[in-house]
């Protein structure tokens, strides 16, 4: 028997899960991807995505030390995909910001650190609803192949980047979660 290593900055939450209605939701409202995210953070230039829950800028604070979030006017359009979202993150604690970000074909997400009081307090998971090879992600000095289907929780609080080796986009819904207990998975015990 071969024991495979134990991963710290991946664990694979669930799988074989039906994204089919989330990806019907997504052909109706195709005319929302948006690029200003890309536009505004640099090492997401390949992403185009469709903010569902965002974050709330407060008085001299920087966004990515903002703990309160609102759902967007494009909320409404996704009934079924944020139904689910909001089922399983009810189960861990209280959901946070919510988006679907489809990486170019062949792009990247450029390593990068998610920093900041948010991030620092909540849980980051990525469901996989399109990726026709796989999309390897590095967290760390650990790399990890996401496919369809699965939900993954992340260490984002660390060096992480992304790559899409298809010739067709790949699609995830990436949220966080502020933990039940009020200590992140990727914070020691």
């Amino acid at each position: 028997n071969i024991s495979l290593p134990k991963m710290k900055n991946f664990r694979l939450i669930k799988s074989n899960i039906d994204v089919k209605p989330f990806l019907v939701e997504l052909a109706k409202n195709e005319d929302y991807w948006s690029q200003i995210r890309s536009q505004v953070v640099k090492v997401q230039r390949e992403t185009l995505n469709i903010p569902l829950r965002r974050g709330i800028k407060e008085e001299d604070k920087i966004i990515e030390d903002c703990h309160n979030t609102e759902k967007t006017e494009l909320y409404i359009l996704f009934p079924i995909l944020t139904a689910w979202v909001e089922s399983f993150a009810k189960e861990l604690g209280e959901l946070a910001r919510l988006m679907i970000v489809s990486l170019q074909p062949e792009g990247k997400v450029y390593p990068h650190t998610d920093f900041g009081e948010y991030y620092k307090a909540r849980d980051r998971y990525h469901l996989v609803l399109q990726s026709k090879s796989g999309s390897e992600m590095f967290s760390g000095d650990e790399k990890q192949t996401f496919k369809e289907g699965e939900l993954w929780w992340i260490n984002n609080k660390i060096k992480h980047e992304v790559s899409n080796p298809s010739k067709y986009p790949r699609i995830h819904i990436i949220f966080d979660v502020l933990p039940r207990n009020g200590r992140p998975k990727a914070q020691p015990a």
